[in-house]
């Protein structure tokens, strides 16, 4: 009986590694790469974007390399509160067409890259953005191939993966293996692919159209995503851009990691999150994982012959697929030895991962930590309130499930759209000042002005006396009111109706809705929500792609830089009093 069990298992393993070698899309292969193969020239239409957090001991061989790729290249690094002289070396490094962008603090539910990430694209003037990190070293030329591979295939986004160091055993032992298990997740050929809905991307290097990110709402889309480039290579993907992802031996990541403990940490930062935190899909995984990697070298050492020649059979699968990434990489071939080793540090990794989180820190990198919203006193409260709920329903079956539920993402979005109807069919009548009054209260019961007002200041506000954060705030909302009043000023038969909504983090939500004219045109108005305190409030509109906070927050942020705070106040209020001018004087 154990016998036949045991052979089962190691079938079962075989099975799968014949799945891996066989399936279509190859994810052990080391195709698609891309090379350097001629360099120079203007790059002109490129800004290089670098957060940098205490990066001294790399940014300056990275900026070298980079001032090999061409002439006239453009960079913005983002100093996010270095302790080390990460900013002087840089200047010290690029004279010409530098931007050093000092990094407010790191506001609530953003991570610290994405957060220096979006001050650092408000000075990104070119139609091309190279997103690059701090310790990327470029070989001469790959920015010219990027782009060239760019106009040529006519893709919108392309990163490629760093070669990772491999000086040491550890890092011999296991960098290999952590490309190789991203592309195991990650296929490429799928990620590449119009047709499927994978998406991938490394970060260490990541050239795309600028305009994309004003498209899907700047990185405020993704601020909270621990796999951010992952993340924005989906955003990317789902407005129907084409993206590409693909192996490179001139893209070089030089962060050394000298000890196991390193790479522990760098791989449970978001090895739980790569399975959505959920405690099912971790149980899978390890019995996936156990009989990949486990069952072929236990199954040597059963008793039944058939067991042994299945688990060598198994090994010998194992090993052609890890063959490709040691060969891509001029490993030796006798590294394969220590796959299954790799697999079961992994999975270990892994479990370390989800026990971090459920004591409630969800990431740990560059001395941040990152909560969780779970550990093990939280359970008892997130669970408690459904035990009472289901008691309550038990004692009254007749009572509604949601009876007492707070007022949901799209119920925000439908009760403000009504009232923006209702004011368009009664607009002549009501006039300006009509419209007004009655949209105020909608407006400020559905917006969240005071935040979509700081966030539009960006790094300027915490630059601003009380006194003008008071009149801006006041003057903005002020604003945001006339725009709808002056805007929605007839009615013609038009009509908003909500689409669908979808979860964007573990506080924001997407309301997709079509606002339809007599005519038959169709305008998309995405509305992004965050849930404060069990109330949803609007924080941007998207229409057609289109981000409005994004707008405003690079014209606000070119006014205070360049002008001050006095100014963006007073060209607010002469808004304000442009659109309540007669209607004899607008100009739509």
């Amino acid at each position: 009986m154990m016998d036949t069990l045991a052979t089962g298992l190691v079938a079962v393993s075989v099975l799968m590694w014949l799945v891996v070698l066989l399936i279509p899309w190859r994810p052990w292969s080391f195709q698609p790469f891309l090379d350097a193969q001629s360099g120079g020239g203007d790059l002109s239409d490129i800004t290089v974007l670098i957060p940098a957090r205490n990066e001294a001991a790399v940014i300056q061989k990275t900026l070298a390399a980079l001032k090999a790729q061409g002439c006239n290249l453009s960079l913005v690094v983002v100093d996010d509160q270095s302790a080390d002289g990460t900013a002087e070396l840089a200047r010290k490094a690029w004279a010409d067409r530098l931007a050093v962008v000092a990094s407010a603090p790191l506001p609530p539910e953003w991570s610290g890259k994405l957060w220096a990430l979006e001050q650092g694209r408000q000075h990104v003037k070119t139609p091309l953005v190279l997103l690059m990190d701090a310790d990327i070293e470029l070989k001469p030329g790959i920015v010219w191939c990027l782009r060239e591979y760019m106009q040529r295939h006519e893709v919108a986004f392309i990163s490629l993966m760093a070669v990772p160091m491999m000086s040491n055993f550890w890092e011999k032992l296991l960098m290999p293996a952590f490309v190789y298990f991203f592309k195991l997740l990650y296929p490429f050929y799928l990620s590449n692919s119009g047709k499927s809905k994978v998406a991938a991307a490394a970060g260490g290097c990541i050239l795309m159209q600028t305009r994309l990110l004003d498209e899907i709402g700047g990185f405020a889309a993704i601020k909270d995503e621990l796999i951010d480039d992952c993340s924005l290579a989906r955003r990317i993907k789902s407005k129907g851009h084409n993206t590409w992802i693909g192996l490179t031996h001139s893209v070089c990541s030089i962060r050394p990691y000298q000890q196991l403990r390193q790479i522990w940490n760098m791989v449970t930062r978001t090895a739980f999150t790569q399975l959505h935190y959920s405690i099912g899909l971790l149980l899978a995984c390890t019995v996936l994982m156990a009989l990949a990697f486990g069952m072929p070298v236990a199954g040597l050492f059963f008793t039944a012959s058939i067991a042994q020649y299945l688990a060598l059979a198994a090994c010998m699968a194992m090993a052609l697929s890890y063959l490709p990434t040691l060969k891509f990489y001029g490993r030796s071939v006798i590294w394969v030895l220590g796959l299954p080793l790799i697999g079961m540090l992994y999975l270990a990794m892994t479990w370390n991962s989800a026990l971090r989180y459920f004591r409630g820190e969800r990431a740990r990198w560059k001395d941040r930590s990152y909560d969780s919203r779970a550990n093990s006193m939280r359970w008892t409260f997130l669970l408690l309130p459904q035990f009472l709920a289901a008691g309550l329903l038990m004692a009254n079956p007749a009572a509604p499930l949601h009876a007492a539920s707070p007022e949901g993402a799209t119920a925000v979005v439908e009760r403000f759209q009504s009232t923006l109807i209702s004011v368009m069919k009664d607009a002549q009548k009501l006039g300006y000042e009509g419209r007004y009054k009655r949209l105020a209260p909608a407006v400020e019961e559905s917006h969240d002005l005071p935040g979509i007002a700081q966030f539009a200041a960006g790094r300027y506000w915490e630059k601003l006396s009380d006194q003008q954060k008071k009149a801006y705030v006041d003057a903005f909302a002020r604003m945001s009111i006339a725009t709808y009043a002056y805007r929605f000023d007839e009615y013609s038969g038009e009509n908003f109706k909500a689409v669908s909504e979808e979860a964007t983090g573990k506080s924001d939500a997407l309301v997709h809705t079509l606002f339809s004219k007599a005519n038959g045109e169709n305008i998309h108005f995405d509305y992004v929500l965050r849930n404060k305190d069990g109330v949803w409030r609007i924080i941007n509109i998207v229409v057609d792609g289109v981000s409005d906070l994004a707008i405003k927050r690079s014209e606000y942020g070119n006014i205070l830089r360049d002008q001050g705070a006095d100014v963006l106040i007073a060209k607010l209020q002469g808004q304000i009093a442009q659109y309540s001018k007669p209607a004899s004087t607008k100009n739509k």
